[in-house]
């Protein structure tokens, strides 16, 4: 039980910026923790209109949409101060405002809200 408390307290995030670009939103989240994060498959990612969002699951190419995939930008693990790439798969463009959160393994989140 120390563990996980200790492990929730050494995590953070912040999504830094939320773009979107055709049928797929970009979500960049900082990692501002002092520990890494692992089994990002398993984070919870929700999204959509404001007061109608849904959990997105994890998928990769060919998944039923929607779905999302990661990429950890210039590291080959989430560590301190690493930034991951989540993108959002969509059936079709988003417009309008949206809602996103993101939230790691062990319940830590972040969530932001954007136009496009």
């Amino acid at each position: 039980m120390a563990g996980k408390i200790d492990d929730r307290i050494k995590s953070q995030i912040e999504i830094v910026q939320v773009a979107d670009q055709g049928n797929e939103v970009f979500i960049w989240v900082k990692n501002v923790g002092a520990t890494r994060i692992g089994s990002i498959e398993q984070s919870d990612i929700f999204f959509g209109k404001e007061g109608n969002f849904s959990r997105i699951a994890y998928g990769e190419t060919g998944s039923p949409k929607p779905y999302f995939d990661y990429i950890i930008e210039n590291d080959t693990e989430w560590g301190p101060t690493a930034t991951l790439k989540i993108t959002i798969h969509l059936e079709a463009a988003p417009s309008g405002a949206y809602f996103v959160k993101v939230a790691i393994p062990n319940g830590i989140s972040d969530e932001h809200q954007f136009s496009t």
